[in-house]
């Protein structure tokens, strides 16, 4: 039996992304329980960005193919609200779709959330992430970290990439919610 249920998740999220510094919008611009949004800069007054974070509470049946449209729609409206070309951006749009279960996630949904988001590297101007916050095993699903070489077999986890930053958010965020 779960005791957190997705109202009284979504309640604690919204709180934590104001205590970090997101903008709750609402109503939302685009179709989601909650959107945040944060203007921020990856190394000191270098590598701006702007986070778009939809967060959704997912029905009993959501599976991959639903997660991903709501992922395809997230990454539109933040595509969307920059009018300049990817590959002359200085401020990058980052989106970021969570869904947020209070049942049993299906095989697919973990799988499409977990799906490592190689588009990134290849569009340039852009970033995404997807998480799933499991609220019946407590357990957070989605984007791993992105690990640079470091001389030999050595990798580190970039600071200024954006998807770590969100990673490291949402890591902080889980562990408040399932204390």
């Amino acid at each position: 039996m779960t005791t957190l249920v997705s109202k009284d998740a979504m309640r604690r999220i919204a709180t934590s992304l104001a205590r970090r510094g997101y903008r709750i919008v609402v109503p939302p611009p685009m179709k989601a329980q909650l959107f945040a949004t944060r203007q921020g800069h990856r190394l000191g007054p270098l590598l701006p960005f702007t986070d778009f974070v939809a967060i959704h509470e997912l029905p009993d049946e959501a599976d991959g193919p639903t997660f991903e449209r709501l992922h395809v729609a997230t990454m539109a409206y933040a595509e969307s609200q920059t009018n300049v070309p990817r590959m002359l951006r200085y401020r990058v749009p980052n989106a970021v779709t969570i869904g947020v279960t209070d049942s049993e996630p299906s095989p697919t949904l973990c799988a499409a959330v977990g799906r490592a988001r190689l588009r990134s590297r290849m569009q340039i101007g852009a970033q995404e992430s997807t998480y799933l916050l499991d609220l019946v095993a407590e357990t957070l699903h989605g984007t791993a970290m992105k690990r640079t070489a470091i001389g030999g077999d050595a990798a580190k986890a970039a600071s200024a990439d954006p998807a770590n930053r969100v990673r490291r958010m949402m890591e902080q965020l889980a562990g408040e919610l399932f204390a």
